[in-house]
């Protein structure tokens, strides 16, 4: 059989560590393991660190493969800041929903002036969620075709993620938009430390209202957007394959 392409969003073993007990994290080791290591295979994935992840757990040399941004993301900049804030995400992931709840629940009652918190992705379950605080309104948007100039934006995205592994194509495309991330440690797995200014890390009641509080210019985000886009394209499948192929 010829070569293949195989691409790692993120690493199982990892994931399921997080989620599932031993034996169900043992046997999602074992089946990822059989996969990667399938004969003529070129493996990829989103992260230095899930390559690195991947070379100690299965001895296969993965290949750092950047994440595609889209050309709507691209034409989408910062031009006028509102206080707004964003959550995307497939809402049938307990990984992004609960995050959400959460948010609901312990940030939301002391928000201490107007804002507008924007949930995009189809199917979002609204009765999860209900906040009392007349200081904050929520609009559940649901699908939204291209979603990006929304997001450029808005003050920050909100990403309090508690489980998952590997980069999160969510917070990718609010940096390449030009927008802070506020996340806990998980949200910014495996992206550089270069853009830490525009990834303000949260875990709790307290640091998530500070964070919702930092103001970063409009000509700082663009300059970001437009660098965070450039590295990030260095590194593409289509580019090894020309490499390959020739």
């Amino acid at each position: 059989c010829g070569p293949k392409i195989l691409l790692s969003h993120d690493v199982i073993a990892q994931r399921a560590g997080r989620a599932y007990n031993k034996l169900i994290a043992s046997a999602c080791k074992r089946s990822e393991s059989y996969c990667i290591k399938v004969n003529g295979a070129h493996v990829f994935s989103f992260s230095q660190k899930d390559c690195d992840m991947i070379r100690c757990l299965y001895g296969v040399n993965a290949r750092l493969c950047l994440d595609y941004i889209d050309p709507y993301i691209v034409r989408a900049a910062p031009k006028v800041i509102k206080e707004s804030y964003v959550f995307i995400g497939k809402w049938s992931r307990a990984d992004n929903l609960d995050g959400v709840v959460w948010f609901y629940k312990a940030v939301a009652p002391y928000v201490k002036k107007p804002i507008i918190i924007n949930i995009i992705g189809k199917n979002f379950p609204k009765e999860r969620v209900n906040c009392n605080n007349p200081m904050v309104t929520t609009k559940i948007l649901g699908f939204v075709t291209n979603p990006y100039q929304l997001i450029a934006n808005s003050k920050a995205m909100l990403a309090p993620l508690f489980t998952g592994a590997g980069i999160k194509v969510k917070v990718v495309e609010s940096l390449a938009c030009g927008t802070p991330v506020i996340g806990t440690e998980i949200a910014f797995e495996g992206l550089p430390e270069k853009y830490s200014n525009m990834m303000l890390l949260a875990h709790d009641v307290e640091s998530y209202l500070k964070a919702m509080e930092v103001n970063i210019p409009v000509e700082e985000r663009r300059r970001i957007k437009e660098e965070f886009i450039a590295d990030y394209t260095s590194e593409t499948i289509p580019q090894f394959l020309n490499k390959i192929l020739k």
